[in-house]
């Protein structure tokens, strides 16, 4: 077994999580890797990966909604290996291009969220950690979004008996920060917080706001079952097999650049994404203005605006110089000049000290 699958790369922002090959098939893998030995860190990591392992072989082949498992064993390294079907990206990933989803693609994407909590709970699993890292893309389709990373799963035999604070901030139900016992309706409250950011806090429509009310109700006992929020009309009226595809490559928005007119300033739909610059003969893109001195911001750049605040050119360039350098340099020498001060006088004393 531990020749079979071969760890090639850590995916980037995980130091236990790992792009691997099945040696058999060629299949390209997800591997978490978990020290049996090791400190508390590691303990709490080992504790999570046998978790996740366990509620993988359960769940394993009784929904495509539930990423598949492959293997669980020991490696001669002393750690412990869980492989996985690999993803093309998780729902997070999406967000951090694009920012929010349209109102379909949140449908369809919620749509499978609810199918794998259904075969979740059947089976007396509460996720309790729904969130957009947590939902696996496999397809450049959110029609093939699979629940995954159960490391903080826990049983409930059906009378709520969960305890302990477990999840991830922003998106765990009220009764779990009141340190209460709960059960299964807590990933519903999850579901209905992961809901809200695929809108980016605002649902587009009466509909979606009545969806998103109900699974977040502030009771657990009012809250519909993942069945019955499947039949809730905003997920029944689209279609059973709808495809709802997306890009990995953010939106831009092209703006014309004053006194540059081969330049082209490319604004993200997604305003966390930052603006930069693009040359159409050269095919350059570079952070800065063309000028050089000037960060796109949509502060800075009143792009294809005759009244733009700052001017292109050589004069532009003497004025940014006059106002924003000549002033930085004066404060910092300013305030560099005591303790240059200081430095002489003390180098003179010890002189003095010295004869």
């Amino acid at each position: 077994m531990t020749d079979r699958f071969w760890a090639k790369e850590r995916i980037s922002g995980n130091n236990h999580i790992w792009t691997g090959i099945d040696t058999q098939t060629d299949e390209v893998v997800a591997m978490k890797l978990a020290p049996i030995e090791g400190n508390s860190d590691y303990d709490t990591l080992n504790d999570h990966v046998r978790m996740e392992a366990q509620v993988m072989q359960t769940l394993n082949g009784l929904s495509d909604r539930i990423v598949r498992f492959i293997a669980f064993y020991q490696n001669s390294e002393r750690e412990y290996v869980l492989v996985m079907e690999k993803a093309v990206c998780s729902l997070q990933d999406v967000l951090d291009v694009h920012g929010h989803l349209t109102e379909f693609q949140a449908q369809v994407a919620i749509r499978a969220i609810l199918e794998g909590l259904v075969v979740c709970h059947d089976h007396y699993f509460v996720h309790r950690d729904i969130k957009p890292a947590n939902c696996f893309l496999f397809a450049h389709d959110f029609n093939s979004l699979k629940l995954g990373d159960f490391g903080v799963t826990a049983e409930d035999n059906g009378y709520s008996c969960c305890g302990g604070i477990k999840g991830t901030k922003g998106y765990m139900a009220p009764e779990i920060l009141r340190k209460e016992q709960y059960g299964r309706p807590v990933d519903l409250y999850s579901t209905g917080c992961l809901l809200l950011t695929l809108f980016d806090n605002k649902p587009p429509s009466a509909l979606a706001s009545d969806f998103f009310h109900k699974l977040k109700h502030p009771d657990p006992a009012a809250r519909p079952t993942a069945a019955q929020a499947l039949q809730h009309p905003w997920i029944t009226c689209i279609e059973e097999n709808a495809s709802a595809p997306f890009t990995m490559k953010p939106i831009l928005h092209p703006h014309a650049v004053d006194g540059y007119p081969e330049w082209l300033l490319l604004v993200p739909e997604n305003t966390k994404l930052k603006p930069y610059y693009f040359n159409q003969q050269t095919g350059v893109t570079q952070w800065n203005h063309p000028n050089g001195m000037i960060s796109p911001t949509p502060e800075n750049e009143r792009v294809g605006s005759a009244q733009s605040e700052h001017h292109h050119g050589e004069s532009g360039i003497e004025d940014f110089i006059k106002n924003k350098v000549q002033p930085k340099m004066h404060e910092t020498i300013e305030s560099v000049k005591p303790k240059f001060q200081n430095l002489v006088h003390r180098v003179a004393a010890f002189k003095k000290w010295g004869k």
